[in-house]
């Protein structure tokens, strides 16, 4: 490990920079990471490490490679910064390399979702050489400090990346459940995945969006020619009458369904059903 000062020409972001080198010159925080290195300078290292010997193809002027830092090295090219710090890596691999630039993020939380599933996805496929499924779990919880499932959650999310259109899934407020989720549909093609994506954009509420995307899963398993669209046209349906029968109280999605599902069970009208502290019943009859 070294510091040295590098030229801010001679530096180039990693393959394996989960954020993957990304600057938006009309984003506010930017300019305000510009107004302060103009102000003050880079005044944290960037970690690299040399370009000479990686398998990766860089052009000929680079000599080092960031692995994290490459937010203060854009910062530092648009204030005409000549040199900036740097911690030099001789010892990393291109694992170590991505490892070590997702645990940057994930403590500064600079990544969204779908960035923070890319890194984890690349991950989870690198460490592929003879580790069993449960290796691989173990591994990425010591290197991140994930639960197995928000690592399972992540790994399916990466996957529904590369297969609906990127573009898709950017600005969607969708929680990472419902993005794994709509990816483990085995029996959905892209087209359905992306439809999906776009029903469940516009539920608000995560409870409502799980059971509306288990519904539409459930009819199109039962019937292979429902699409997504009509699926999720059945369940609203569906709502729509419970919600009319059960006027007086407010249920929300998963109520509402544990509600038709006991009354059906029970052979109860609804509006008979439904009464003070009847959620607590449906839980004591293992309805929700």
């Amino acid at each position: 490990m070294q510091l040295k000062d590098l030229k801010t020409t001679e530096l180039i972001p990693d393959e394996f920079n989960v954020r993957k080198g990304e600057w938006n010159p009309n984003d506010d925080d930017e300019m305000k990471l510009v107004d302060s290195v103009k102000a003050q300078g880079v005044l944290e290292p960037l970690l690299v490490r040399p370009v000479k010997g990686q398998s990766s193809k860089y052009p000929k002027n680079k000599t080092y490679s960031i692995i994290c830092g490459s937010r203060r090295w854009h910062a530092a090219l648009e204030s005409r910064q000549r040199n900036i710090p740097c911690v030099i890596r001789n010892d990393l691999n291109d694992v170590q390399s991505l490892g070590t630039s997702i645990q940057e993020n994930l403590k500064r939380r600079s990544m969204d979702k779908t960035q923070t599933a890319d890194g984890v996805g690349r991950m989870w496929d690198m460490l592929n050489g003879g580790r069993t499924y449960e290796q691989k779990i173990n591994e990425l919880n010591k290197l991140f400090g994930m639960k197995r499932q928000a690592l399972e959650r992540y790994y399916n999310l990466y996957k529904l990346t590369k297969e609906v259109k990127p573009t898709l899934l950017k600005g969607r407020n969708l929680d990472t459940h419902s993005l794994a989720g709509i990816q483990t549909a085995k029996h959905w093609d892209t087209k359905k995945k992306e439809k999906a994506v776009e029903i469940l954009s516009k539920i608000e509420k995560q409870e409502d969006r799980a059971v509306a995307l288990s519904e539409m899963k459930s009819k199109t398993r039962e019937d292979e020619d429902l699409d997504v669209q009509e699926a999720f046209q059945e369940y609203e349906t569906e709502q729509d009458q419970v919600k009319g029968e059960s006027y007086d109280v407010y249920l929300n999605a998963k109520e509402r369904k544990a509600t038709k599902e006991a009354a059906k069970s029970e052979k109860l009208e609804i509006n008979t059903l439904i009464k003070r502290n009847h959620v607590n019943w449906l839980r004591e009859k293992d309805f929700l």
